[in-house]
C-alpha cells in the first residue's frame, strides 16, 4: 500500500519558487532540511513537494507533451482552496468546475508556468 508521495519539481531559481509556494499556496519549508543542500522540501497537510535546482527554464507538461497538469492534488474543498489561493495572488487558469469525469476541480499556474490541479471526487452515493 502506498502511504504518500512526494512531487519533485526542478526549478531554475529555488528561492523564488520556494517563496512563491509559501506565500501563495501556504506551503511551509520542512525545517529538517534547512541546511545547505540543492533542494528544499515544502509541505502542506499531507502534500510534499521537493524543489531541486534545474539548469534551465522549466518546461511544463503541456509544453513538453501538448497536454497535462504538472501536479494533481486531492482536496476536500476545492472552492475554499481556490478562494484562498486567488486571495493570495494565484494565477487562476480554470475556476472550479465539475468535470465530465466526476471531480470538482480548479487549476492554477505557478511562478514557473506549471499547472497545478486541485480536485475533490464527487459523491455519487455508490461505494467505490
Amino acid at each position: 500500500m502506498i502511504q504518500s508521495a512526494y512531487l519533485v519539481f526542478p526549478v531554475y531559481d529555488l528561492k523564488t519558487t520556494m517563496d512563491y509556494y509559501q506565500k501563495v499556496y501556504g506551503f511551509k519549508s520542512d525545517p529538517r532540511f534547512n541546511v545547505i543542500a540543492p533542494l528544499v522540501i515544502l509541505k502542506r497537510d499531507k502534500a510534499r513537494i521537493i524543489l531541486t535546482y534545474g539548469a534551465t527554464r522549466v518546461k511544463p507538461n503541456r509544453e513538453l507533451y501538448g497536454y497535462g497538469f504538472d501536479a494533481y492534488f486531492n482536496t476536500p474543498d476545492p472552492l475554499a482552496l481556490q478562494k484562498e489561493f486567488v486571495d493570495k495572488g494565484a494565477k487562476l487558469i480554470k475556476p472550479v468546475v465539475v468535470t465530465e469525469y466526476g471531480t470538482t476541480e480548479f487549476i492554477v499556474e505557478d511562478n514557473d508556468g506549471r499547472w497545478l490541479a486541485f480536485a475533490a471526487k464527487q459523491k455519487t452515493g455508490k461505494k467505490t
